[in-house]
């Protein structure tokens, strides 16, 4: 017998509702579920919290998404005039309640079953395999990133450009190659006036591709957010790359505070990463930093190490401030080489661009500072006065100039105090 209120079909209808909303269908469209017997008053109460709102809990919706789903079907099915969108908000808040407490009380949940998957060593070395899938030649492969750091570091600018690289297949950040594809871009602290207003800086007279496609609304990823990526990804086999802005936006609720942190932080990704595999796309998560400082920068992501060991990357991108437009990004995963990249913000285009490795990077612009001060000066200088000129500490600049005598571009006026000769200057042009 069709059951008109069957959790899939609930799910597209509320597909259809967050789709209308967001103006991807013609007002026409109706939104709204499969059709449904009309509901008598007598009944109303009992039909909506026995037939209903179960089937919408166990299609995965929750909180304001339950409501949205019920109303939809209320305004279709039953006499408004007699029930009001309060009576059914107080409905659903009242089922949400008694479902936690059942919960609590330790009702039974059917669990998955998983097929154990494996093969012998002996048979696994003689496999052919298929080459690494990456999207971003040596930056950026597929499986599950994670790219965090503080808040307003233009962490959603790197994802656009990237975003936007993928879908030209073009150069990202000016130096890497990328493999084209579509692109599902949730950018879901944007609305659409923002986010076109970044793409036309990022585009500038050139039309925007249009295999790229912006939702700034998406279910959480839970049953029915992970369902409408399958579906998505089903639809367009191209894609190559999943952005989702912010992570926090998109993740489920957290189903119990007395829950281990690590295993939930881990189970709220680990499907995500696995889905990620299998499709062969990148699916990057932008995550927020914690304000602590630490020995290894990975540890600043914010939450457990549950977050960062279900993922297959982690990048952390830090600038000394926030109106720095000079930034380092620091990498490491399981199939990437740990790096650290020095990028920079280009204020007038939106753009990240590539700098070098950091470590070279500074490792010139500590020379080049040394260089200045020794000019400046009106004769030579001893360490402890080159530390206090450039604002480095003792050792780092005592390093530096071992260097700058070795390689002949500073010289030696007396024991502890140091020089740029005419002979010394002409050999800066190497650097």
């Amino acid at each position: 017998m069709n059951d008109p209120y069957r959790a899939m079909d609930l799910r597209e209808g509320f597909k259809l509702v967050l789709e209308q909303e967001q103006g991807a269908l013609p007002s026409s469209t109706p939104a709204r579920c499969p059709t449904g017997p009309k509901i008598g008053k007598p009944h109303r109460h009992e039909h909506l919290k026995t037939k209903v709102l179960p089937r919408l809990r166990d299609a995965g919706l929750s909180g304001e998404e339950l409501f949205q789903a019920a109303w939809v079907i209320v305004k279709r099915d039953y006499d408004l005039t007699e029930f009001g969108e309060g009576e059914v908000r107080a409905l659903c808040k009242w089922f949400e309640g008694k479902s936690s407490a059942a919960q609590a009380a330790g009702r039974n949940v059917a669990k998955p079953i998983v097929a154990p998957t494996g093969i012998s060593f002996y048979e696994l070395q003689r496999k052919q395999l298929p080459p690494p899938s990456w999207v971003v030649k040596g930056l950026i492969i597929a499986g599950l990133i994670i790219l965090a750091g503080p808040p307003k570091t233009r962490k959603s600018w790197w994802a656009m450009c990237l975003s936007l690289a993928v879908a030209y297949g073009e150069l990202f950040l000016g130096h890497f190659t990328c493999k084209s594809g579509d692109v599902l871009h949730l950018a879901l602290e944007d609305n659409e006036r923002r986010f076109q207003s970044r793409l036309n800086m990022l585009c500038g007279d050139r039309p925007a591709p249009d295999n790229a496609y912006f939702y700034s609304r998406w279910p959480r990823l839970d049953d029915v957010g992970v369902d409408l990526i399958h579906k998505w990804l089903d639809e367009h086999p191209a894609t190559r790359l999943l952005v989702i802005d912010t992570f926090g936006r998109a993740r489920p609720p957290s189903k119990s505070r007395n829950s281990n942190s690590y295993q939930a932080d881990y189970d709220e990704i680990a499907g995500l990463q696995t889905l990620a595999l299998q499709r062969e796309i990148a699916m990057l998560m932008i995550h927020h930093s914690t304000k602590a400082k630490t020995e290894d920068v990975m540890d600043e992501i914010s939450g457990t190490y549950g977050l960062s060991g279900a993922a297959d990357t982690l990048m952390v991108l830090k600038s000394e401030s926030r109106e720095n437009v000079d930034a380092t990004l620091h990498i490491t995963g399981r199939d990437v080489d740990s790096t650290s990249l020095a990028l920079r913000f280009e204020r007038d285009s939106g753009s990240w661009s590539y700098v070098g490795v950091a470590g070279e990077v500074m490792l010139s612009k500590q020379r080049r500072d040394v260089r200045d001060a020794l000019l400046a000066a009106p004769g030579p200088l001893g360490i402890a006065d080159l530390a206090s000129a450039v604002g480095q500490n003792y050792r780092n600049v005592q390093k530096t100039l071992e260097r700058l005598v070795k390689d002949g571009h500073v010289s030696r006026a007396t024991r502890g105090r140091y020089q740029i000769t005419d002979a010394n200057l002409a050999t800066w042009g190497e650097l």
